[in-house]
């Protein structure tokens, strides 16, 4: 959900917004990747960063986790 409203977060930000501990956050962002649903990159400005983003496939699950969420 959180890359759904503001794709292209750094991993710090992404921890600070799901309020998760690291190791928790990173094998989530892991498994993700694995299927297909987002990608890691380096930052153009400082390749120290990883910037977060969806794929096709992580932006057409949009609906769906949306969805979800509302029924939860």
């Amino acid at each position: 959900m959180q890359l759904l409203e503001r794709d292209g977060q750094t991993q710090s930000e992404l921890l600070d917004s799901v309020g998760l501990d690291h190791s928790t956050v990173s094998k989530s962002l892991r498994r993700m990747e694995s299927a297909g649903l987002l990608a890691r990159m380096a930052d153009d400005a400082d390749k120290r960063v990883w910037r977060v983003r969806l794929t096709r496939l992580g932006h057409a699950m949009g609906p769906r986790i949306a969805s979800m969420w509302t029924k939860l």
